[in-house]
């Protein structure tokens, strides 16, 4: 079938990120003002898993600012730290705002968007996506977040959801994505073809139809399919 769209994960796929980069700086903060000795590796289980719980399928939704926020007061409590977790949230957020795009991006998009529809599906906020956004020229059709959708991939309605905004079948879109749980595990719930952005060239599956290195392999990708 001819695949008619193409949605992308923003974060690690587009645009550039810092993994560890926030838990870190909240290590050190309070490492800085509690003097407390701490177990790095637990807390980094401990800092994904809290993400992890509080946007999986059927929690009451929060923002990724509420999740940000509500986790490092967690970890401020517990070390008794006197610092406001809302403006150190807003500050990790807006440096969020200064991420930059990957060099392959532009070129492929600009040749990808006569051939194809597309999409942008990402766990993140508005505010943050729209600053990404304009900060790096970055356009598409249609953009959905979390926020909007009141939902988190890989949850499968954050995916029907853009199907039945666009009326898509699952077999005309393909799901370009870094992340194996929500950029491939996902998209497949509904049948959806998915590719998986190893920018490191592990070579790893995890199910997807494709494994790509640089964005421009899409377009060979896409002409296959006319």
């Amino acid at each position: 079938m001819q695949i008619k769209a193409i949605i992308f994960d923003v974060f690690g796929t587009l645009i550039q990120v810092i993994k560890g980069n926030s838990a870190q700086m909240t290590m050190n903060r309070i490492t800085a003002e509690s003097g407390a000795v701490i177990d790095e590796a637990e807390f980094l289980r401990e800092w994904r898993g809290y993400y992890a719980s509080h946007t999986a399928d059927g929690c009451d939704f929060m923002t990724e600012r509420e999740i940000f926020t509500a986790r490092i007061r967690m970890f401020y409590e517990r070390y008794a730290v006197t610092r406001s977790a809302e403006e150190d949230t807003a500050e990790m957020l807006s440096a969020a705002f200064e991420r930059n795009i990957y060099d392959d991006v532009l070129p492929a998009l600009e040749v990808l968007k006569d051939k194809v529809q597309i999409l942008l599906g990402s766990n993140t906020d508005n505010d943050v996506l729209q600053a990404v956004m304009r900060r790096n020229g970055l356009q598409a059709d249609r953009v959905y977040t979390s926020e909007d959708l009141r939902c988190y991939k890989p949850d499968r309605e954050f995916f029907q959801h853009i199907l039945n905004d666009n009326a898509l079948q699952p077999d005309e879109v393909l799901f370009v994505g870094d992340n194996p749980r929500d950029d491939i595990l996902g998209p497949k719930q509904l049948g959806i073809r998915t590719a998986l952005i190893d920018r490191s060239g592990s070579s790893i599956q995890h199910g997807q139809n494709y494994t790509i290195r640089s964005l421009n392999e899409l377009i060979e990708i896409i002409t296959e399919t006319r």
